[in-house]
């Protein structure tokens, strides 16, 4: 039933995933007898996931912090799929509006990555790019500015190279414009966005985001004749 989910999710329709994932995850619980299973796990990450694509967010919230409690139990000590989930929990919670929340649910991620993955392990400088994201939300830009340049570093060494470069540098337009920095800014933001316009992937899916931080950017620096393709786009 899982890999069936898989394919209707793949074909668009998240209606069947839904049901495909809600029947793995009941017999995988069955089989589990109530006990905590990594199985069990990542079939319901897997519907937390599908959840948060359909907006059902309270839903999502609900299943993700099931995964935690339980993966907790499962790994002992620093472990990367805890790190994972505490980075997808995160990513809800701010979703969400709960900045508070998902900055103390990357920093812990982050902390786990810290001890467990190479310093420029591609999942690393996703907590490093998340927790600067919500830092940036919360004022903080002076503390975002170092965490999302690492994380640039990091995306750009990597071979092939992905939307996440883009992803990354509109991030740190971003904290640049949080710093008052908007000469710097202009062409991160400006540049990012399309590439993340086109991308086929995960780019187009943040593409949205990106093109809000242009606004914001030329609404904070005073601009507004530059704001016109941007908002009819």
């Amino acid at each position: 039933f899982n890999n069936l989910g898989i394919l209707a999710q793949k074909r668009g329709d998240l209606v069947a995933t839904e049901r495909y994932y809600q029947e793995s995850l009941r017999i995988r619980r069955k089989l589990a007898k109530g006990l905590p299973d990594p199985d069990v796990a990542t079939a319901l990450s897997n519907l937390a996931t599908l959840q948060q694509d359909r907006g059902d967010l309270a839903g999502a919230e609900s299943s993700f912090r099931e995964v935690l409690a339980m993966r907790r139990r499962l790994y002992s000590g620093p472990n990367a799929k805890v790190a994972s989930t505490l980075n997808n929990l995160g990513y809800l919670l701010q979703a969400r509006g709960d900045a508070a929340g998902a900055e103390s649910c990357y920093r812990e991620a982050l902390a786990i990555a810290d001890q467990k993955l190479e310093r420029d392990h591609p999942n690393r400088a996703i907590y490093l790019r998340n927790l600067a994201s919500v830092l940036i939300s919360r004022g903080k830009a002076s503390e975002a500015e170092p965490l999302v340049r690492e994380a640039l570093m990091i995306f750009r060494a990597q071979k092939p190279p992905s939307w996440r470069v883009a992803d990354a540098e509109s991030v740190l337009g971003s904290c640049l414009v949080g710093l008052k920095r908007f000469p710097e800014a202009e062409p991160l933001l400006v540049r990012s966005y399309p590439v993340l316009q086109q991308d086929k992937k995960g780019g187009a899916r943040v593409a949205p985001e990106a093109r809000q931080r242009i606004i914001d950017l030329y609404t904070v620096w005073g601009k507004p004749e530059r704001l016109v393709e941007y908002r009819t786009n």
